[in-house]
């Protein structure tokens, strides 16, 4: 499948997924360094950044027959997306999980996850990929909360 279906796959994915979860946002189609969507509060005084990135098939087996099972996730990730350590960008990971007959999943994963995951080793590699364990990632897997944690907000009373 040409790569640019599944990136706008797993873009709109991530949009339908926002709207079922009640929050604002908005596709950027390109016109923004390293977003993809942008969210925000109802009332719009808070606001976050994601990026979304996509695989036809992520998840990876390891082991031999009775012992094969689910072992890690593999997405590309570039230089400068793990190098980014902001408080209000999220990753949307997204697998199609199209060899796999399931629906789809998304990681909600904060950049500073990114960031510390990839630190040290960056540079050494030409090819940067984002390859964490099953377990390193449960935590973020539908994670939505975590968005909606990011944009709320306390309404400051005048005294």
């Amino acid at each position: 499948m040409d790569t640019q279906f599944i990136a706008a796959a797993g873009t709109y994915l991530v949009m339908s997924k926002l709207a079922l979860n009640e929050i604002h946002a908005s596709c950027t189609f390109g016109n923004a360094p390293n977003i993809d969507i942008l969210a925000s509060s109802s009332d719009g005084a808070k606001s976050i950044a994601i990026q979304v990135k996509t695989a036809y098939h992520a998840r990876r087996l390891k082991g031999r027959g009775e012992e094969r099972k689910l072992h890690h996730l593999e997405f590309t990730l570039g230089h400068k997306a793990a190098k980014t350590n902001f408080k209000n960008l999220f990753f949307a990971f997204v697998d199609l999980d199209q060899d796999w007959d399931e629906s789809p999943t998304v990681y909600i994963i904060p950049s500073k996850f990114i960031y510390e995951y990839h630190e040290g080793w960056v540079d050494d590699v030409s090819w940067l990929r984002f390859h964490p364990e099953i377990g390193e990632v449960e935590q973020f897997k539908e994670n939505w909360s975590l968005i909606k944690k990011a944009l709320k907000h306390k309404i400051k009373t005048s005294p």
